[in-house]
């Protein structure tokens, strides 16, 4: 009883609307309530004397006021709501009733689906909004989310901060310009290829980067190109990798003589993601790589059948 009595004095203090039922069958729990702390601060509100030792007692049962939040006792766990189709439902015995302004914090069971709807104990379900009016769509809360709502008279409002798992986050023009976001989760952002092997006699690679959004294929804004060595080479250990900026080719180009120049060319389109790799003309092979050894620092021809080319990108 002093749990309920206190959340529902709480609720009175906040200027939250309380129920008949929370009035008239706590009317003398309240009296006393009122009575006590008017004792205490010198302003007696009834006729009838003293009543100190009587405060006293009265106040033990509200010590826990302020730790309490619109009817939830303070040693009450955050329940979970559990979801079924696109209802989620909760069971919460301080609540009898919906009243325009309350509020309810719930531990979501699941993430949130599209148009999902809150039921609490056996009243009738009622829609889950944002924006004022919009129904809720897919993950705008997830599973195991502290999840706070606000009844505006018809619709749940939902008022907790919102996570979204997204690989891009797509802002389009039109009338819906304002989208905030005051938690981003980037899922799944970051590509990263699947090591190929060189093929001889050829100059370029490729991979699908797969990035899209509502207006097609994007140009990722990053790209980074590395070989994996698969087997001790150079004084590298299966494993590592070295940056396509560090490899070069060291022979005859183009009538030129023995140079050194960079091995790689790295880029990307809408689609996918690309290196250009330096040929010998001399050989007609793509064996000459070389990189700086690993272990001694010095100028080293690698193996190339002892790497592979990886892609990473970002839109």
């Amino acid at each position: 009883m002093a749990n309920t009595v206190t959340g529902i004095v709480y609720r009175s203090i906040k200027g939250s609307p309380l129920l008949p039922s929370e009035i008239d069958g706590n009317f003398s729990i309240l009296s006393t309530f009122s009575n006590a702390l008017s004792t205490l601060i010198g302003i007696t509100l009834t006729p009838t004397g003293a009543l100190v030792s009587g405060a006293i007692s009265a106040l033990s049962q509200f010590t826990n006021l302020p730790a309490l939040a619109d009817g939830f006792a303070a040693n009450e766990s955050l329940v979970t709501a559990t979801l079924t189709a696109s209802n989620f439902s909760l069971t919460n015995a301080s609540i009898t009733a919906l009243v325009t302004g309350m509020r309810v914090t719930f531990k979501a069971g699941s993430a949130c689906v599209a148009n999902a709807t809150l039921t609490i104990n056996s009243l009738a379900a009622v829609p889950i909004v944002k924006s004022v009016s919009t129904n809720v769509g897919a993950n705008d809360f997830i599973i195991n989310q502290a999840v706070e709502v606000v009844y505006d008279g018809t619709n749940f409002q939902l008022f907790s901060a919102r996570t979204v798992s997204a690989a891009i986050l797509d802002v389009t023009t039109g009338t819906d310009n304002v989208k905030p976001v005051t938690s981003l989760t980037l899922a799944n952002s970051l590509y990263t290829s699947t090591p190929s092997t060189f093929t001889a006699g050829t100059s370029a690679q490729s991979a699908s980067h797969g990035f899209a959004n509502s207006g097609g294929g994007i140009v990722p804004s990053y790209v980074r190109c590395v070989i994996v060595n698969q087997s001790t080479d150079a004084g590298y250990a299966a494993g590592d990798e070295v940056d396509a900026s560090c490899v070069y080719s060291y022979g005859n180009f183009n009538g030129q003589g023995a140079v050194a120049l960079p091995a790689f060319t790295v880029g990307a389109n809408a689609t996918s993601v690309f290196v250009a790799y330096s040929i010998d003309t001399a050989t007609g092979t793509n064996s000459l790589f070389n990189v700086f050894n690993k272990s001694t620092g010095a100028f080293t021809a690698i193996d190339a059948s002892k790497w592979k080319i990886k892609f990473y990108a970002r839109p």
